[in-house]
């Protein structure tokens, strides 16, 4: 089999229609099996799955947990599943957007064995504001390739339902890889010691980022603060192969920590009025310089 569609899905009842929608419309000339791996949902998640793929004739499999196994363990189970010799991953609240999606993937994998998987680019959906955001793309190709020496130096993935994998690179995954918080950063660099990853530019995915996720609902700082975690977990499971790349991206992160730790800092020693009397009364050219010199 050319292709395995794996769906990773927790209460999602509100945004699986449109993720299988997107699945289903896609233009690929070979059947592919579709999983879904649900991490116990409580909500009509599976029952709407489960009528959408009979009404359109789809061959599928449903993995059930009787408990919450925690996102990790439920990618673990999902892949054991998987018997495409590629497989595409799609978390149950993200979207596809190009019907050619799957295709433009195998074909560039098929002429690209140096490559362990690719990703495409990412459209950022803020659902709070209904904005949509595209990462500009400055290469002047139309695609280029990562290595985990770069990702280690900052995550450039950004969303799991923007990869497709050699399934023959995940079946090499070890029991304790599943141990740590899968994410598309440690994926990415696990599978990019055994190859190239590519970075396509056609944006054909949706990352819907919601107020009340588990990674959104955190601000800036928290974020950070655990990417610093995520470091110290990674370097080590890596070996410490990358420890130079892993220890210039934490330095860079505990710049930004501090230089927001200094800006608290005077916000809450300056009275109010301080800032009052900048926004309405100084000229903006005038503003800026001030704001530099505090800051």
């Amino acid at each position: 089999m050319k292709l395995t569609v794996l769906i990773i899905t927790f209460n999602q009842e509100k945004y699986i229609t449109e993720c299988l929608e997107s699945v289903l419309i896609q233009k690929i000339p070979t059947e592919f099996e579709i999983i879904i791996s649900d991490d116990c949902s409580t909500d009509s998640t599976l029952i709407r799955a489960d009528r959408i793929l009979n009404q359109m004739g789809r061959k599928y499999k449903i993995l059930k947990n009787d408990q919450n196994i925690g996102i990790s363990k439920n990618y673990q189970k999902g892949f054991k599943e998987c018997h495409g010799e590629f497989i595409a991953v799609i978390e149950g609240d993200d979207y596809w957007t190009d019907p050619d999606r799957l295709q433009k993937h195998i074909d560039f994998l098929e002429s690209h064995r140096e490559c362990v998987m690719s990703f495409n680019r990412i459209v950022y959906y803020y659902e709070d504001s209904a904005r949509f955001v595209v990462p500009e793309w400055s290469n002047a190709e139309s695609f280029e390739y990562i290595t985990t020496s770069q990702m280690a130096g900052g995550n450039c993935i950004g969303n799991l339902s923007a990869c497709v994998f050699r399934n023959s690179e995940i079946q090499k995954l070890k029991q304790n890889f599943f141990e740590l918080e899968i994410a598309d950063w440690i994926l990415g660099m696990t599978l990019g010691q055994h190859g190239l990853i590519a970075y396509l530019k056609d944006a054909m995915s949706v990352y819907r980022i919601n107020p009340n996720g588990q990674w959104s609902k955190l601000s800036s700082t928290e974020q950070n603060q655990a990417i610093l975690r995520f470091i110290d977990v990674y370097n080590e499971f890596l070996e410490f192969r990358f420890d130079k790349e892993f220890t210039q991206y934490k330095s860079r992160l505990l710049s930004i920590k501090n230089d927001q730790s200094l800006k608290r800092r005077y916000i809450e020693i300056l009275p109010p009025v301080f800032f009052s009397v900048i926004r309405w009364l100084i000229p903006v050219g005038i503003r800026r310089h001030i704001k530099k010199l505090i800051y």
